[in-house]
């Protein structure tokens, strides 16, 4: 009949019917609710307070660094790289970490010449 759909049999290859495609059904069980129970005690809060102090540690490199300026007294970034043999941005990266916990600082030396002054590092 004309104006009806195609049968199966008379469609041609192109007008193949595309596969249904199945609805993806959620099957995941519905997780099931914690509850926890937060039990204070004098004693656990004593262990707790001693176990959560922030203990600052040092890496091999800050602690070779720290112990040349102790030997040395200030020297420049290239003097500590040449004494450590240590890349330039390693020593510098841990010259700043050392700065910000307030171990040592930096500080600038002009001697009334042309150019830029000298940086210096020393222990504080």
């Amino acid at each position: 009949m004309p104006g009806t759909k195609l049968e199966a049999r008379e469609r041609m290859p192109s007008e193949a019917p595309l596969p249904l495609q199945k609805k993806k059904e959620n099957k995941s069980k519905p997780k099931p609710k914690i509850k926890v129970k937060k039990m204070t005690s004098i004693t656990n809060n004593i262990v707790l307070k001693e176990f959560s102090e922030e203990k600052e540690y040092i890496s091999p490199i800050q602690h070779n660094l720290i112990e040349t300026l102790e030997e040395k007294g200030p020297l420049t970034r290239k003097d500590l790289v040449n004494h450590l043999n240590s890349p330039r941005t390693t020593v510098y990266d841990n010259l700043i970490k050392l700065q910000k916990r307030k171990l040592i600082q930096k500080f600038s030396k002009n001697n009334g010449t042309k150019g830029r002054p000298l940086v210096f590092w020393r222990l504080i």
